[in-house]
């Protein structure tokens, strides 16, 4: 009888370790989520402009970010209408490096919520942002090709 117990102790006690092993562990978008200041170059409607913008990555799922992209810069923020936004984005980390991909179905410029077809990727290592996006939108019935890179985006503290 003693066995049995111990056999049923020791079984209930490995269920446990298995049931409450760390599940967040592979949760990374957390880890990321922030506001960045950095270069953005943008190229929309035949417009390209480069100044200091601001990419805020929001945790919308375990693995998955919303991108936010805006600027002071009055020629920037003309060109964006008051701000980006990209959602969906997969996170995935290897060592100290995360990755962010994503194909953009939707694009949100202002307060127009566009239907797309592109591609994002970027990553984060050591706090600093570094992405691309190229979408093809169609804005006024027209394929429009919207570029944008983002680098040396440091995190906000």
């Amino acid at each position: 009888m003693e066995k049995i117990k111990f056999l049923f102790l020791s079984a209930l006690v490995a269920l446990c370790l298995v049931s409450c092993d760390d599940k967040d562990g592979d949760a990374v978008a957390q880890e990321i989520a922030g506001k960045y200041t950095g270069t953005v170059k943008t190229a929309f409607l035949g417009k390209e402009v480069s100044a200091e913008g601001t990419v805020e990555l929001a945790k919308t799922g375990d693995n998955v970010v919303k991108l936010s992209l805006s600027s002071q810069n009055e020629d920037l923020a003309e060109l964006i209408q008051g701000g980006v936004a990209i959602e969906g984005i997969a996170v995935s980390k290897t060592e100290n490096k995360y990755a962010l991909k994503a194909d953009v179905k939707k694009i949100t410029l202002g307060e127009a919520s566009l239907d797309g077809d592109g591609k994002l990727e970027g990553t984060v290592e050591n706090e600093v942002l570094t992405l691309n996006f190229n979408v093809t939108v169609q804005f006024l019935g027209q394929p429009v090709p919207v570029s944008c890179s983002f680098t040396e985006g440091k995190l906000a503290k």
